[in-house]
């Protein structure tokens, strides 16, 4: 199996009820509110590219171009100037090529490769200063140096260039969805371990079935800390634009009987609670929330509600009522990993 399918298989795994995987964190940072972007996957073409809309759904565009069906770009991230977006795709390699860091404007334009060498690299995360990325990535050598890195926003980043701020934490498997705190000070990510099976043949080994937990680690890699117990199955942490709360997803990893859904928590891992439920996975049934992310205002947030044989993505206040479909899936699409920039100055 390709890197490329590597990466997509999160999102399908997500849908055939065969293993639900995180998706990557995206960064939220204030502002007014801009437009959204998110990852679409269409059967029609067997496409897998990022997409931008407005706020409420409406102005789709396609951004990226990687390559169908052999290639794919799957994580997106906004520039807190709400300029440019970071994103992770194999575009310029071979079947099984590596997954690199790139960046473009806001139109997807002057698009800029930012990492180079083996392995993957990918979950792009701005830094509030606009100039430093914080990246999952292996750089072809995993299990030994799989972890969350920074690298400048600026390429050519070779591995000599990048700070690894923390390796796999937990007696884990993997560390996923690095994202930054408004003020800069701390990462929430995930970690994954007990997972039920891996595709060792691609260069970052798919794990399905995963138990995972979020942790907080500062830039200088000091200060680690597990925030939700491994029970709860919570990933895919996004940081409130006033630092104040997370809100995450919990029970996506496709096992019957979870209950996927939308939990804020406090940054110390305090007064973790659901504000958005799911039902109970069964083998007829899928019906449940993930991957929130807050609106640069803090007034609302997107996620992704997963539906037998599609996915829409719902708006909602950032307490989780007034529940919103904006963007509606069917047959031949799918779309997760929402990311709200801010409205650009000007």
């Amino acid at each position: 199996m390709s890197a490329t399918q590597a990466i997509r298989g999160i999102a399908v795994a997500a849908f055939v009820v065969l293993g639900v995987l995180a998706a990557p964190a995206s960064a939220t940072f204030p502002g007014s509110n801009g437009q959204i972007t998110f990852f679409r996957f269409d059967n029609s073409d067997g496409s897998a590219e990022i997409w931008r809309a407005d706020a409420n759904g409406d102005n789709q565009v396609k951004l990226t171009d990687s390559g169908a069906p052999d290639h794919a770009a799957v994580e997106s991230d906004w520039a807190p100037s709400g300029l440019r977006i970071a994103f992770d795709s194999d575009r310029n390699f071979g079947i099984d090529g590596d997954v690199q860091v790139y960046t473009m404007d806001r139109d997807g334009g002057d698009v800029q490769q930012i990492t180079t060498g083996d392995g993957f690299h990918g979950d792009p995360a701005y830094a509030p200063t606009g100039t430093t990325l914080a990246i999952e990535s292996d750089w072809g050598d995993y299990p030994a140096k799989e972890g969350i890195y920074l690298i400048p926003t600026t390429g050519p980043v070779t591995e000599a260039d990048a700070t690894k701020v923390v390796g796999i934490p937990g007696k884990g498997v993997g560390v996923s969805e690095p994202q930054f705190s408004p003020d800069g000070d701390w990462i929430a990510f995930t970690t994954f371990k007990n997972c039920d099976r891996f595709n060792e043949k691609s260069h970052h080994p798919q794990p399905t079935g995963c138990t995972t937990a979020i942790y907080r680690v500062h830039p200088d890699g000091t200060g680690l800390k597990r925030l939700t117990e491994w029970g709860e199955n919570a990933s895919y942490p996004d940081w409130s634009p006033d630092g104040q709360w997370i809100a995450h997803d919990s029970g996506d990893n496709g096992k019957l009987g979870q209950h996927g859904g939308i939990w804020l928590m406090k940054p110390d891992g305090s007064n973790d609670h659901e504000i958005v439920s799911g039902s109970p996975m069964t083998q007829k049934r899928v019906s449940f929330y993930n991957n929130p992310v807050f609106s640069p205002d803090g007034t609302a947030m997107i996620f992704t509600h997963f539906l037998p044989l599609t996915s829409d993505l719902v708006r909602a206040t950032a307490t989780g009522g007034s529940l919103d479909p904006i963007v509606v899936g069917n047959e031949d699409n799918f779309q997760n990993r929402t990311d709200w920039g801010s409205a650009p100055a000007g």
